[in-house]
């Protein structure tokens, strides 16, 4: 395979995103929702080297953002909320397994690390993406119009039929594996602008803790009908891609919001538990109304193979306990465990290891970790991926308008969903936890600007900062906004 052209255009497009950073990040957050679009339908040819577009975006993020902090953050110092300790004794441990003598090959050792490394700097990304609250909301509103459109699609995916053009997967234009429901109607497992159905449900997850409190919170009725619309199609789809897992997670994001926010000690955000609860039900029932055939033929196929499903959603605590014996304490190595790594070896030409480790029950997240690295190392990496919630859950109590209350709210609600998911096999769960990490940082940081007791951001246009415009000379990283948060509290007061 002549890597050579691949390559050159790699480092163009590294150059080319070191330059605005902030766009790149958002460039990046797109391709994830269409890359697999990208590999199915318009470049389907070139699906392997696709795959890696947004990590290659991502690369010129980060030397962009290196270059922008020495300016107000020479030593790069870790911000005090965010769990370095534990980040800094993953990365060196981590890192340390590229000696591990069963890896014959150092690219697929660096693969490894990747899966497991690759994404964490997106936190601090995140931590200094949006500098006003205007920008994170003009952001999701973006966002919201983009699930629209993916929703729709997955809407006529599921009026196809299953050998359909539109019903492929990325791995090459063959239809003949595409999975169905089952039954005397064979109706298509949906994958929307998604490679395979997992990184679809888990999209749909991510998004349904966004839109939720957004529904709420708007005032403009365009933009609330919007959200709404968002969401009926999110909570549709989830029915149509056939998966009980994202069905599960739903369920606790709806019965999240609606319990943690009437629990609430603000009295403003309590209040709207109500109206969570009222959107939560009118969603939920007109979903199973507009889309009862999606919703019945999910129903079917969770009938006729509970037992599975049972067993599939308790491989999070059953995987690690039957990999255990055969772990060891130094693992078989990042990417031995990796399904995909066995093709792209041979694709590529790599050595595969001395001995690939042993295939997790019902691919178990867990248990190939444990396998891959280890006991020692499992606990070190667990415990850090299990701090992120608990920091993002203290966030929220220490922050005090709402709207920013229930964005860490949505934020741990896909910590939580993505604890028994696969965060280093799938990039696109990888994304989205680190992103939404990065708001340990950043919710506090902007509810310094708008201070206590904030009006609700949503109403009205604020007109200090312009929404959404990363490339403002004027603002930099963190650090550097130049109205004071005195002065933009003062600003909202006398709008509100």
């Amino acid at each position: 395979m002549n890597l050579l052209l691949p390559s050159v255009l790699a480092g163009m497009v590294v150059a080319i995103s070191a330059l605005r950073w902030r766009w790149s990040v958002y460039a990046v957050l797109v391709l994830v929702v269409i890359e697999g679009a990208l590999r199915k339908w318009v470049f389907p040819g070139q699906t392997d080297l696709l795959y890696f577009a947004k990590d290659v975006v991502l690369v010129g993020a980060y030397l962009g953002y290196l270059s922008t902090a020495r300016n107000t953050n020479p030593r790069l110092q870790i911000p005090a909320r965010l769990p370095g300790t534990l980040v800094i004794l993953n990365v060196i441990l981590i890192s340390a397994q590229i000696s591990n003598p069963n890896h014959q090959s150092l690219l697929m050792a660096l693969f490894g690390l990747k899966a497991y490394l690759f994404y964490i700097p997106l936190a601090w990304l995140a931590a200094d993406l949006f500098r006003t609250t205007n920008e994170l909301r003009s952001f999701l509103r973006f966002y919201t119009i983009l699930a629209i459109g993916v929703g729709l699609l997955g809407v006529w995916q599921f009026s196809q039929p299953p050998d359909s053009f539109w019903n492929v997967y990325a791995h090459d234009m063959d239809v003949d594996g595409v999975a169905t429901f089952g039954g005397e109607i064979e109706f298509a497992r949906i994958t929307g602008t998604f490679a395979y159905i997992h990184g679809y449900a888990v999209y749909l997850v991510v998004m349904s803790c966004f839109l939720l409190p957004l529904a709420v919170l708007e005032k403009s009725k365009g933009w609330k009908g919007a959200t709404f619309l968002a969401l009926l199609l999110m909570l549709g789809n989830i029915s149509m891609t056939g998966s009980r897992s994202p069905v599960l997670y739903g369920a606790v994001v709806l019965a999240g919001f609606v319990i943690v926010t009437g629990l609430s000690s603000i009295g403003e955000e309590r209040r709207l538990a109500r109206v969570t609860a009222a959107v939560a039900v009118v969603g939920v029932v007109t979903t199973l109304t507009l889309f009862g055939r999606a919703s019945a033929a999910l129903k079917d196929r969770a009938e006729e193979d509970w037992d599975t499903g049972l067993t599939r959603m308790a491989t999070p605590f059953i995987g690690p306990v039957a990999m255990a014996g055969l772990a060891g304490w130094g693992g078989y190595g990042p990417s031995t465990g990796l399904p995909s790594m066995k093709g792209l070896s041979e694709k590529v030409g790599l050595a595969p290891p001395r001995a690939w480790a042993p295939d997790p029950l019902w691919d178990s997240e867990q248990g190939r970790v444990l396998t891959e690295l280890g006991l020692p190392m499992t606990v070190l990496w667990y415990a850090l991926v299990l701090s992120l919630p608990v920091l993002l859950w203290r966030t929220r109590n220490r922050l005090r308008d709402p709207w920013l209350r229930q964005m860490a709210l949505g934020a741990f609600l896909i910590h939580l969903c993505a604890l028994p998911n696969s965060l280093t096999a799938s990039s696109t769960v990888a994304v989205y936890v680190w992103f939404t990490a990065g708001f340990i940082v950043l919710l506090p940081r902007l509810q310094a600007q708008v201070g206590p007791a904030a009006p609700n951001p949503s109403k009205g246009r604020q007109r200090n900062g312009r929404a959404w415009n990363p490339t403002s000379p004027n603002l930099g990283v963190e650090g550097s906004q130049t109205t004071a948060p005195t002065e933009t509290f003062q600003n909202n007061k006398e709008r509100a």
